[in-house]
């Protein structure tokens, strides 16, 4: 119609992907006043177990939305303990297949999944991605909960993110 302006919007989280838990294994500084005291955005992962008896994390989307101060400050005090010594720009062991493709991809730090803190992530769609070792991505992830209840071995298989994907 004749004076109606039409813009594309973000689509809303409703009924789109269910949540889904992860576990974090690196994390960003970033700018502004929430990185001041330090990590403010997560790389987020998948696990897969080989026939082999091997773990696996795959990383799957990077998230820094869905907490507030006092959240995001007492998953850092938590992720403290879970903190990986860097090896220069090499991933650590426990990441499979992946390299960050842009610089601003690798973590600043990285977390042992093993002693790390269970994301539980609401996301738009998930969606094929070379970016991460994965597969997929999250599209417009945010936190929904952090999940002190839950251990790293109980979140998300890989499998089932490639089918809820497929899906």
């Amino acid at each position: 119609k004749e004076g109606v302006v039409w813009c594309k919007m973000k689509p809303e989280y409703g009924d789109y992907i269910e949540d889904i838990d992860l576990v974090i294994i690196g994390g960003y500084y970033g700018e502004g006043a929430r990185s001041r005291e330090g990590v403010s955005t997560f790389l987020c992962a998948v696990v897969e177990y080989t026939v082999d008896g091997e773990t696996i994390y795959h990383s799957l989307a990077k998230v820094g939305t869905g907490y507030n101060m006092a959240e995001l400050t007492e998953l850092r005090e938590k992720l403290k303990p879970a903190i990986v010594p860097s090896r220069g720009d090499a991933p650590p062991a426990f990441i499979a297949h992946w390299k960050p493709s842009k610089k601003d991809d690798k973590p600043d730090v990285y977390y042992d999944p093993t002693a790390s803190v269970v994301l539980q992530i609401k996301c738009a769609e998930l969606v094929q991605s070379t970016s991460f070792s994965a597969g997929w991505t999250c599209r417009f992830p945010r936190v929904s909960r952090i999940r002190y209840d839950k251990r790293p071995n109980e979140i998300m298989k890989l499998g089932d993110i490639v089918n809820l994907g497929r899906q």
